[in-house]
């Protein structure tokens, strides 16, 4: 009788070491659901944090970009565009702030409204045709005539004896 109390006390003690088995496995996989699902929140926490990040970078980038617009009066893609990752989304923005957009065949400018349409102004009242002393009489923006002029997209029209442009 005594033996057998004694292996009915082992079982009982058995048996609840194997409810408390149970118990933990149940909390152990509740606690590894947690942790995955803290996981996935904190990867979405990353890419929103990251993606912020990304937008303020290009902010920066667009500030820089539109400081050197109204400086230098107009941005050529190819040079000053040249580090942006995204050209076209940085192009629109700069569009969306009042830039004018000039497409030539080999470049895009962009251009700031005021001294574009101080250029056209001056280029129309030119009658010269010679592309150095027009570029003279431009001023400031000397440069951005013989961009222009190179990508054909002004000319000087002999018949009225005026620069024209052709956008």
């Amino acid at each position: 009788m005594k033996g057998e109390k004694e292996e009915e006390t082992h079982n009982d003690e058995i048996e609840e070491i194997i409810k408390r088995m149970d118990i933990l496995e149940m909390k152990v996989s509740e606690l590894e659901k947690k942790i995955e699902e803290l996981r996935e929140k904190i990867n979405e926490i990353e890419n929103v944090f990251g993606r912020s990040k990304e937008a303020s970078g290009k902010i920066e980038q667009i500030n820089m970009l539109l400081d050197k617009l109204r400086n230098k009066g107009y941005l050529k893609e190819s040079e000053d565009l040249a580090r942006v990752k995204d050209k076209d989304f940085v192009a629109d923005r700069i569009k969306k702030l009042g830039a004018i957009e000039v497409i030539g065949t080999k470049d895009r400018y962009l251009i700031y409204p005021r001294k574009w349409k101080e250029f056209l102004e001056k280029l129309s009242s030119i009658s010269d045709s010679d592309p150095s002393s027009a570029a003279e009489k431009i001023g400031d923006l000397k440069e951005l005539f013989f961009e222009l002029l190179k990508e054909g997209l002004i000319y000087f029209d002999a018949k009225n004896r005026k620069w024209k442009s052709i956008s």
